[in-house]
């Protein structure tokens, strides 16, 4: 025989699958948060390791921006 959950049984099933819900979505923020920041850190890096060369830092940037949308191919002009 089926037993028929009492009103405080439903609410904490509620409650429960509330909280799953923004638990799942508080960790894609963290890791998209996570990251960005890597993005940022492998940039900044590249600036630091060739400051005079900006086409392997504009390279740099590219990848990273790639990573973060999900990209499978970017590209950049120069103008002169």
């Amino acid at each position: 025989m089926d037993r028929v959950a009492m009103p405080s049984e439903r609410s904490t099933i509620i409650v429960d699958q509330e909280l799953s819900r923004r638990v799942g979505e508080l960790e894609k923020e963290l890791s998209e948060a996570r990251d960005q920041h890597t993005a940022t850190a492998e940039i900044l890096a590249a600036l630091s390791r060739s400051p005079s060369e900006p086409l392997r830092v504009f390279s740099e940037i590219a990848a990273a921006a790639a990573r973060l949308c999900d990209g499978y191919n970017t590209g950049g002009a120069r103008h002169r």
